[in-house]
């Protein structure tokens, strides 16, 4: 059976490293909104603002995330934005989104 549920919200986890000599891998659950095709016409998603804009849309939350001092931090639109900005954490955010997308769209 098939529920028709709009827009379902998911986690997975995002793996990536930090940049440097001794790359150091990371992971953190985040948090999603499944955005429809239609939706997502509306960002280009062929340059930096619009998958900005994307992913300010559809990654609605974490868990996971330290400071420096490995503190945990509490998910905010700034540690949101922060993490976004970020290209090692921007492109795993983006790959793991619609790796879960097309998974579930091909039934896993």
């Amino acid at each position: 059976m098939f529920k028709m549920i709009q827009n379902p919200e998911f986690d997975a986890t995002i793996k990536g490293a930090m940049p440097g000599d001794e790359a150091d891998e990371f992971t953190f659950k985040a948090r999603f909104v499944a955005m429809s095709s239609e939706e997502r016409k509306a960002f280009d998603m062929a340059t930096v603002d619009g998958t900005t804009a994307f992913l300010r849309e559809v990654f609605i939350g974490f868990s996971d995330v330290t400071d420096a001092a490995d503190k945990p931090m509490p998910y905010s639109e700034q540690s949101r934005d922060w993490l976004i900005k970020q290209d090692w954490t921007r492109g795993p955010l983006l790959r793991t989104y619609f790796t879960a997308i097309v998974g579930a769209a091909l039934g896993n």
